[in-house]
């Protein structure tokens, strides 16, 4: 019974320290996950946004210069937010909005936004902050540019949420993973606290038998450690 107890008591504590370590891993690793799943829709939103501006460079061009309407312009703006999935708003070189695929009213000076004043300042960025409604928005910026003048700036903005499928689906695989590493680990567990305690068993045994009176029993010298010397 106790040398039952002694094998209970090893696989335990294996046990604990594997779920404790693979948990506190799996912590570290979900930080990472969400963190670098955020990253890469914020550098996918980037490239969208360079792709739209350079698409819009001819339509802002002759916008500009008085050869086509506005409302051009805006169809093809609108086009291209619907494939992109994304609001999309078009501001002009002193950092007025003039178009916004949501339909809501331009004229505001946005200038002081982060991603507006490296786009005017002909970079790629975005930033991460609420929108009107307080969700939490990623907006990706890149300038309009005919040689070297920056036409406009195209501001793109996604819900940070929409990175959410992105980030379960890599917990997911981080789970599988911690998972098959568990039950391979129980299975190690199970194997080490046995082959720690057989030997002691038929140790207990002998010594019973040899107690009984029976000085014929031996215990198989089948080890080389410190239990086989014992």
């Amino acid at each position: 019974m106790k040398l039952r107890r002694l094998r209970t008591r090893l696989m335990l504590a294996y046990m604990a320290l594997i779920v404790i370590g693979f948990s506190a891993l799996a912590a570290l690793a979900g930080g990472q996950i969400a963190q670098g799943a955020l990253e890469d829709f914020a550098r996918s939103l980037e490239g969208q946004a360079l792709i739209v501006a350079q698409s819009l460079r001819e339509e802002v061009e002759h916008f500009l210069k008085g050869e086509a309407p506005a409302e051009e312009v805006g169809r093809r703006a609108a086009a291209l937010a619907a494939q992109a999935g994304a609001r999309l708003s078009l501001i002009d070189a002193r950092g007025v909005v003039w178009f916004d695929s949501a339909g809501m009213a331009g004229g505001a000076n946005v200038q002081n936004a982060p991603e507006v004043a490296a786009a005017l300042a002909r970079r790629v960025t975005s930033d991460v902050r609420p929108d009107a409604y307080g969700a939490s928005t990623l907006y990706a910026a890149a300038p309009v540019l005919e040689d070297g003048e920056v036409l406009a700036v195209v501001v793109l903005a996604r819900p940070v949420t929409a990175a959410n499928a992105s980030v379960r689906q890599r917990w997911w695989v981080l789970g599988s993973g911690v998972l098959l590493l568990g039950l391979l680990s129980l299975g190690a567990s199970v194997w080490l606290a046995a082959s720690l305690t057989r030997p002691l068993e038929q140790l207990r045994t002998a010594a019973l038998r040899l107690a009984a009176g029976d000085f014929s029993q031996r215990v198989p010298e089948t080890r080389r450690d410190e239990l086989g010397q014992v």
